[in-house]
């Protein structure tokens, strides 16, 4: 008797389940935190790096927006080197990765342990309603490969999704604003233009088409630019600005697509205001 004869018969044949989706945040191992922190402390001496105001870190479920620089470096895992340090690794803080990472590289099962999720609304959704934290980098590549003569800039980009999102789940908002991570290397020319017309954008999310110069490449162009290079010996420091907390957005006029906006823009004037007086107290380039 087929399938349809056995359904008619009362007996109907049950489809077999979808397995239930792992939340992302799973994968997260303190363990491998902590060797990742040992790994990288040579790293952390090597910029000389100095973490400031971790207090203002509240606990519980927090959305941590940082600039993003120094490209392919590692110097932007510097942060969370010296949070888990001086935290401990039971209050992870989980950075939001390029899609890229994790459909083209497939580099899931490398860095998902380290607490590293790909950037989407619901793996956000789901690493805060956990009461954990997440790091995020707004500007991407605009702000990751912008010229050397912006270095001193935060570039959000008008990304505002960061936003949108501490205001649905009601978390607070803590700026993460690092001076010196941008002087590791020299972008001469970001490329913008070129990236969108081979369409880089369409095909790999990509915004910059840059010419770098950084060692052992010396110059290196496009794709290039992207790869791991060695880092000049600059100064880093990161600071930790005022916390934006949902009171705060709570009170203002504004709602809706308005309310983002001012919350966005807030969050990055307070970053510029933050990176400009790091880089006030700052003598020389790469020196600090």
């Amino acid at each position: 008797m087929g399938r349809r004869g056995i359904e008619k018969a009362g007996s109907p044949v049950p489809r077999p389940r979808r397995p239930s989706r792992r939340p992302p945040s799973d994968l997260y191992r303190p363990e491998l935190a902590r060797f990742l922190v040992r790994v990288l402390s040579s790293l952390a001496i090597y910029h000389r790096y100095e973490l400031q105001g971790i207090e203002r870190i509240p606990s519980g479920p927090a959305l941590l927006v940082a600039n993003h620089s120094a490209g392919a470096s590692l110097t932007d895992g510097l942060f969370l080197i010296r949070y888990y340090e001086l935290r401990g690794t039971a209050e992870p803080v989980h950075p939001l990765a390029h899609d890229f990472f994790f459909k083209r590289l497939h580099l899931g099962r490398l860095i998902g342990p380290l607490g590293v999720v790909a950037a989407n609304h619901e793996n956000s959704r789901e690493v805060l309603a956990r009461g954990r934290k997440i790091l995020v980098f707004p500007g991407s590549d605009h702000d990751s490969l912008r010229p050397w003569s912006r270095r001193k800039e935060v570039v959000l980009a008008g990304h505002t999704g960061f936003a949108r999102l501490a205001i649905e789940a009601g978390v607070p908002i803590v700026p993460v604003v690092t001076a010196g991570a941008h002087e590791v290397f020299v972008v001469l020319t970001q490329g913008k233009r070129l990236a969108k017309a081979l369409g880089l954008e369409r095909f790999v999310r990509w915004h910059s088409f840059p010419v770098t110069l950084c060692l052992p490449w010396i110059v290196a162009v496009g794709p290039l630019a992207y790869l791991p290079y060695l880092p000049l010996p600059a100064r880093i420091t990161t600071r930790i600005a005022e916390p934006l907390a949902p009171q705060w957005w709570e009170s203002l006029a504004e709602a809706g697509e308005e309310r983002v906006e001012r919350v966005y823009e807030e969050t990055r004037s307070r970053m510029q205001r933050t990176l400009t007086e790091l880089y006030a107290e700052r003598r020389f380039p790469v020196l600090g």
